[in-house]
């Protein structure tokens, strides 16, 4: 398992803000289980990646949990996660890029490159 990204104190701030503004919003949420992990607070990051399958039915909780996931350094329960934002249609494909220092950890996972070739991501094998 791996550790998540260190964010610069300006990405945690903006993350912040943006729970504020929706803190029911399960991506929202998995987002802020990363910063917690970051910030030392695996416990909190726990505790949200525990309540989020809780909201199943909800748009956004595959990609939450995806993200609640990385936050505890479970690589393999992430891309779980996001194989099954992608048969969902999860708000994660248009909501940020799996680009993003956020998903570093599964950059060399071949099941993610086959999640960002399934959700219309990557055109073939080589990019």
């Amino acid at each position: 398992m791996a550790d998540p990204p260190t964010p610069d104190d300006d990405d945690s701030l903006s993350e912040r803000r943006a729970l504020t503004l929706a803190p029911t919003q399960p991506l929202l949420q998995g987002i802020h289980a990363q910063v917690l992990a970051r910030e030392g607070d695996r416990t909190g990051a726990i505790r949200i990646r525990d309540r989020l399958p809780g909201d199943r039915g909800r748009s956004g909780v595959a990609g939450g949990l995806a993200h609640a996931q990385l936050a505890v350094g479970d690589t393999a329960a992430a891309l779980t996660a996001l194989e099954r934002a992608v048969v969902e249609h999860d708000p994660i494909f248009g909501a940020e890029p799996l680009d993003s220092p956020l998903f570093h950890a599964l950059r060399g996972a071949p099941r993610f490159a086959a999640v960002r070739r399934q959700a219309g991501l990557l055109s073939g094998a080589g990019d």
